[in-house]
């Protein structure tokens, strides 16, 4: 019964005693719980992020979608999502909404905001979109990207992955994997599992490795010419699938490369984040769940 309550409890009378913190920075607005310098590194963090990301991915274009990051506790987000660890974005007219735990991943404290920035930002760019691989994979790459003052370390290897396709029989064929859809498999955790890995290594190896980057690249525009997944890759590769696996399996074996890059901060800081409170919390929570239809 106080579950149930819990969860049918309206979203902005939830917030209890926790500190709500708002801050705006380019294109992105946070509203986070926790304290102000975590809101301020949420916004500053992700602009840094996108702008290595027009670096690596070669994105020359200046217009950037509002982004509104939510940064909940587990409660608010278990409320909007069924499953406190869940990432979720929406994309509207509006801009993008981008919802996230404020509890500290495995990897890093922003996690969350960085996969579902990146994810979104593959979505709002016909340019960058492609299959369910990609639109996995390069998120998860680029979520565990690190901050050492003006550097940034993009790429680094999530173990749990990286022990997952150490059991390399296990991997599902090139053929099967390029055209699968994740919400096919959804229900099945051990072949998920799997999926998830291969997702990460094969975009890790793409996009940082370098690894037959011109070959995947005019693959990618092939599918979004409206091609077929096995005409795309015929037009591609020269090697067959069979090929392509082994390939891949011994690359992703070589020596792991990370990109170490340069990320000032940008300009000066600006304001500061503003506490949140009564009218002004209660209006942001209540755009959230207008997003989310509760």
């Amino acid at each position: 019964m106080l579950c149930a309550a819990l969860l049918l409890a309206p979203l902005a009378a939830l917030a209890g005693d926790t500190q709500y913190w708002s801050y705006s920075y380019r294109n992105v607005d946070v509203t986070a719980a926790g304290n102000g310098v975590y809101a301020v590194n949420l916004a500053r963090y992700c602009v840094r992020l996108d702008g290595m990301l027009r670096r690596i991915l070669g994105i020359d274009n200046s217009e950037l979608p509002p982004v509104h990051i939510y940064a909940l506790p587990q409660a608010r987000v278990r409320q909007l999502l069924g499953d406190e660890d869940l990432v979720s974005y929406r994309i509207s007219d509006a801009g993008v909404t981008v919802l996230v735990s404020n509890v500290p991943g495995a990897e890093s404290d922003y996690w969350g905001a960085y996969f579902g920035y990146t994810a979104a930002l593959l979505e709002t760019d016909d340019r960058l979109r492609g299959p369910d691989w990609y639109s996995l994979g390069l998120p998860l790459v680029f979520a565990s990207t690190k901050y050492h003052g003006d550097h940034a370390q993009l790429g680094t290897v999530e173990r749990g992955y990286a022990r997952t396709l150490g059991q390399g029989s296990q991997m599902i064929p090139l053929r099967s994997f390029l055209s699968m859809k994740r919400e096919d498999i959804y229900g099945n955790e051990a072949t998920r599992t799997i999926y998830d890995a291969e997702a990460w290594g094969l975009a890790h190896e793409i996009f940082v490795e370098g690894w037959r980057r011109a070959e995947f690249t005019r693959y990618l525009q092939l599918l979004r010419q409206g091609s077929t997944e096995a005409d795309a890759f015929a037009g591609a590769f020269k090697v067959s699938y069979e090929q392509l696996d082994k390939d891949f399996f011994y690359a992703l074996r070589q020596r792991v490369f990370v990109y170490n890059l340069d990320a000032p901060d940008p300009d000066a800081a600006g304001a500061a984040a503003e506490l949140l409170a009564g009218e002004d919390l209660k209006a942001r929570l209540d755009r959230l769940t207008k997003v989310y239809g509760k």
